[in-house]
């Protein structure tokens, strides 16, 4: 079964050269996630990230984003592997969000900068334990 089978696409998130986040609506729960795609050089590449997320899976924290679901597709069409990472859909505001809403102010407020650090350096102990080092940390942070 295809993504595109099991979720509307609402809105683009984000996108870079190899990987794009989308706001998606299942059809059948019709329940909110995001996804994020991430193209993968070849089978090897797909099965290592496979491999780190599953990991991260089993993680849990108040601003960390639950992965509901994780696999690998392959594209015909472009001959490339995809990593697809369904995660949980928060209304809460991320750090981009909160970073844009400040600038310009001189000062940031001291318990804002609390939380962000204190949710980053729990995340961080926490992925040290599972011996995991993650390039897309911040994709799963909210505030």
């Amino acid at each position: 079964m295809r993504i595109h089978e099991i979720y509307d696409i609402t809105t683009v998130l984000g996108e870079t050269r190899h990987t794009k986040s989308e706001l998606a609506v299942h059809k059948f729960s019709e329940e909110t996630f995001v996804i994020k795609r991430i193209e993968c050089k070849d089978e090897q590449h797909a099965n290592d990230a496979f491999e780190e997320v599953l990991k991260i899976k089993s993680f849990r924290h108040e601003l960390f984003a639950e992965i509901k679901n994780v696999f690998i597709q392959w594209d015909e069409g472009v001959s490339t592997f995809y990593l697809y990472i369904i995660k949980q859909y928060m209304k809460m505001p991320n750090l981009s969000s909160y970073i844009k809403m400040y600038q310009g102010q001189r000062l940031i407020p001291l318990s804002f900068v609390e939380r962000v650090l204190s949710s980053v350096a729990d995340i961080l102990f926490k992925m040290a334990e599972l011996n995991l080092i993650h390039r897309f940390l911040f994709f799963f942070i909210t505030l």
